[in-house]
């Protein structure tokens, strides 16, 4: 933001000199389409952490219904000899079961959240090279030559953002749909898969 802020202080400067400078448009222009930017990687962050919410509740009703299942049989269950050997074994095949999911999970997360850390940086990175490029100009006589200079650089980000980056952001978003969809039925059938030996015994 360290450029939207110097093309800020420019306008100030440049409008006492002289009326209808065009760095006003230049400052909106970049400082719009850098807002968008900021605003729909919010968003991306917001629902990454809405929509893992709602996967997470789903895994930890499955984990929930499975303990409480097992904690009944132990109950009920009248072979005192099995119970304790059985036990270990199922819990630690359960277990597995819940860490592959939660793996999963996390690392959909750290793939969207990634892909947007990294877009920002080369944000920054554009941010500063515009502030450098401001050097070359004498903005009391080539405003008009910079204002040009900017609302190319201006276009240039926008369509390398949604040509290039945009498309990779919704890749790494359908991650997060398909652990929806998936992932706890993918944990169920881990579970049903633990040896039946260890379920129907206590």
């Amino acid at each position: 933001m360290k450029s939207v802020i110097l093309l800020g202080l420019l306008v100030v400067v440049s409008l006492n000199v002289c009326r209808g400078n065009p760095l006003t448009d230049a400052h909106t222009y970049l400082h719009a389409i850098f807002l968008d930017q900021k605003n729909y990687f919010d968003g991306i962050r917001i629902f990454v952490g809405t929509y893992s919410d709602y996967v997470t509740y789903d895994l930890m009703a499955i984990v929930t219904a499975e303990i409480e299942g097992w904690q009944s049989r132990g109950k009920t269950c009248r072979d005192s000899v099995l119970r304790p050997r059985s036990t270990p074994e199922f819990g630690e095949a359960f277990s597995i079961c819940v860490y592959g999911a939660a793996s999963h999970l996390a690392d959909v997360q750290y793939l969207i959240l990634a892909n947007v850390e990294a877009e920002q940086v080369e944000t920054h990175d554009i941010q500063m090279a515009l502030m450098k490029e401001l050097q070359t100009f004498n903005i009391l006589q080539d405003y008009n030559a910079f204002l040009s200079y900017a609302m190319e650089m201006g276009r240039q980000i926008e369509e390398r953002f949604y040509s290039v980056r945009y498309p990779q952001l919704i890749d790494t978003l359908e991650g997060m749909d398909w652990a929806m969809d998936n992932l706890p039925g993918l944990l169920q059938n881990c579970i049903n898969d633990i040896p039946r030996q260890f379920t129907l015994s206590c």
